[in-house]
C-alpha cells in the first residue's frame, strides 16, 4: 500500500513539472497585456523609434509605459541608427544575435539573451542587411526575426508573428 501511494505521489509530481513546462511559454507577459495584438500568431510587439535631428521619439512607447519602467529596459547597442522597442507577448527569452555578412554567407553570433522583458535595439549600419536577429521558441517552435526598413516602401518588414505597433 505505501508502495502504491508512493509512486502515485510521484506521478503526479512528474505530471505538474510535465504540465509546467508546457504551458510556461503561454503564459501571458506582464508587459504585452496593454498591447491589442491583431491575432493569436502573434507573439512579439515591436515599435520603430523615429530617429528624429538625432534624438529617438520615444511618444508611442510611452502611450504604453511610464518614464521608469523604460528607464528599467536594457537596452542593446548592435551598431547603426535604427531603434526598435521589442515586447515579447508571452514570458519568453529572447535570444539577441549579431549578424555579419562575409564572402562565405551570413555568419550568426549570440550575444544576449533577454529576461522575459522589453528592450531596446539599436541596430542596422547598413540599409541593405540587418546586423540583428532575435530569435525565441513558443509552443516548441523556433521563430527568428531581423528587423529593418524595407528599401521599397520604406516601412518596418515584419513576419506573421510580429505586431509592428503603430505603423
Amino acid at each position: 500500500m505505501k508502495k502504491k501511494f508512493i509512486m502515485l505521489l510521484i506521478s503526479i509530481i512528474i505530471l505538474i513539472v510535465c504540465v509546467f513546462i508546457f504551458f510556461t511559454d503561454s503564459i501571458p507577459s506582464k508587459y504585452g497585456k496593454g498591447i491589442e495584438f491583431s491575432n493569436k500568431e502573434q507573439l512579439i510587439a515591436v515599435f520603430y523609434l523615429e530617429n528624429v535631428e538625432g534624438e529617438y521619439d520615444y511618444s508611442l512607447v510611452n502611450k504604453y509605459f511610464s518614464d521608469k519602467e523604460i528607464e528599467s529596459f536594457d537596452v542593446l547597442e548592435m551598431g547603426g541608427d535604427e531603434c526598435y522597442f521589442i515586447v515579447p507577448r508571452y514570458n519568453m527569452h529572447i535570444t539577441i544575435s549579431s549578424l555579419t555578412m562575409a564572402e562565405d554567407g551570413v555568419t550568426k553570433k549570440s550575444l544576449y539573451t533577454t529576461k522575459e522583458q522589453p528592450f531596446f535595439l539599436k541596430c542596422n549600419m547598413s540599409d541593405i542587411f540587418s546586423n540583428s536577429e532575435l530569435s525565441f521558441q513558443y509552443a516548441g517552435q523556433n521563430y527568428e526575426y531581423s528587423p529593418y526598413i524595407s528599401l521599397k516602401d520604406g516601412r518596418v518588414v515584419i513576419k506573421d508573428f510580429v505586431y509592428l505597433v503603430g505603423n
